[in-house]
């Protein structure tokens, strides 16, 4: 039998098992899995938060210079062509060419194109059927209607958006009925002033209130109360009150004008319109009836006694 080896014999060492290592100090197998899955997970945490964050950094500078872009296209004047469809018989129509010219020179609005119609030729024809115009004259913007209108919001009351253009369908009396030919809204206005009141108010001042209203008479006439004409509209109209004013014509063409003046006044038989009620607001009046000047009521002197 073979001698033992002794433990200093280096030929034997390779036969000696070294010394084991405590398992107590070594991961346990379920616990390096842990160790590994938790690093895992937070790597892929990591990089699904950088990823967020590039997208959110990206989508921002995205904004920026969208917004940027928009600031910038805000800023320049809105491009829109004009066709100005006229009327060039009616001499007393709606001044169109004042009102687009004024558009022109905005600052707002940049007019690339213009064009002239006469709604009775042609081409006029033909727009008065696509646009179905009822009146002229009429208008159409085409181009950057929004940011037009935007810009230039009062012009709204004209008209409508129709298929991406802007008709100016509602242009103020007097027009032309474009299936009639007829001309609406001519009327008269006729002043009967009271020359033996000093004191009373001058009734041209009405001409101002009919332009508020959109209203611009064809012609215009003055007369005196005591004169025979004014005599006359004195008993036609059974006046009681002068100053005063009488509207005669195509008033039915001015929308709501019937709503606004039933609180000032009356509409005759014969379609024409007296100034009555409304004078207490206007400053001071002659009565026919008690011969005396009425003064407002916030006036110290509330009657004064007039020849008549």
């Amino acid at each position: 039998m073979p001698e033992p080896c002794h433990p200093d014999d280096l030929a034997c060492s390779r036969f000696v098992q070294p010394p084991s290592t405590p398992t107590s100090s070594l991961p346990k197998p379920s616990q390096a899995r842990r160790f590994g899955l938790s690093y895992i997970v937070l790597s892929i945490v990591a990089a699904a938060l950088l990823t967020a964050n590039a997208t959110i950094l990206q989508a921002m500078s995205s904004d920026l210079q969208t917004q940027k872009r928009q600031a910038q296209e805000a800023s320049k004047p809105a491009e829109i062509e004009l066709t100005a469809v006229t009327a060039p018989s009616c001499q007393n129509c709606f001044n169109l060419i004042s009102l687009l010219g004024s558009l022109s020179a905005n600052e707002k609005v940049k007019v690339v194109k213009t064009e002239t119609v006469d709604y009775a030729s042609a081409a006029g024809a033909s727009i008065v059927k696509q646009y179905n115009l009822e009146r002229a004259p009429a208008f159409i913007i085409k181009g950057e209607t929004d940011k037009f209108l935007t810009a230039v919001p009062t012009v709204k009351s004209y008209g409508v958006l129709q298929d991406g253009d802007f008709v100016g369908k509602n242009t103020p009396a007097p027009y032309v009925e474009t299936a009639t030919g007829k001309v609406r809204g001519e009327f008269q206005v006729t002043y009967i002033t009271e020359k033996q009141c000093a004191e009373c108010y001058d009734p041209t001042v009405n001409r101002q209130a009919l332009g508020q209203l959109g209203m611009r008479p064809t012609s215009e006439t003055t007369v005196d109360r005591a004169d025979p004409d004014g005599q006359k509209l004195v008993k036609q109209y059974s006046l009681t009150t002068t100053p005063t004013v009488i509207l005669t014509g195509d008033l039915a063409a001015y929308v709501n004008f019937d709503q606004v003046w039933k609180n000032v006044g009356t509409a005759e038989p014969d379609g024409a319109y007296v100034f009555r009620s409304g004078q207490a607001l206007m400053g001071t009046y002659y009565d026919l009836v008690t011969k005396k000047a009425i003064a407002p009521k916030n006036d110290e002197t509330n009657t004064n006694t007039s020849t008549p």
